[in-house]
């Protein structure tokens, strides 16, 4: 079966500024490294749900 979607070593990392010279003070990691595979069939499924 064929994947649609195919997501290899994702990282995510957001760098919030804060005070008056809007300055980096530290970094929130929210994803790291994730790998994931969506088979064709899967989406169509997708579709079809939120097609209703």
């Amino acid at each position: 079966m064929e994947n649609a979607i195919v997501i290899d070593h994702l990282k995510r990392i957001y760098t919030p500024r804060m005070g008056v010279f809007r300055r980096t003070t530290k970094k929130i990691i929210a994803v790291d490294d994730i790998s994931f595979n969506v088979k064709t069939v899967s989406c169509l499924g997708f579709w079809a749900y939120w097609r209703w």
